[in-house]
């Protein structure tokens, strides 16, 4: 697997780093495409990690923005050029 962020695998599966804010660990994680995903459990502390700043741990934890934020903010966006 690619150490680059937002990657896709073989099934064309979005994949993403997630560092845990608690032990610094990283792991690739697949990105939800339809929705924000809340929490998650990290493989290395073995916490449940909650996002705190946005709705999505991806967007928090993340080495970029999940695809969902990133609509979201192309679509206000555009509506300010109005």
């Amino acid at each position: 697997m690619a150490d680059c962020c937002y990657t896709k695998d073989k099934a064309e599966k979005l994949i993403e780093n997630v560092t845990c804010p608690k032990c610094r660990h990283k792991q690739p994680m697949e990105i939800p495409t339809v929705s924000c995903q809340a929490f998650y459990k990290c493989e290395g502390c073995g916490k449940t990690i909650s996002a705190e700043k946005s709705c999505c741990v991806f967007c928090d934890y993340g080495d970029r923005k999940c695809p969902v934020a990133e609509e979201h903010k192309k679509g206000k966006s555009k509506g300010k050029e109005k």
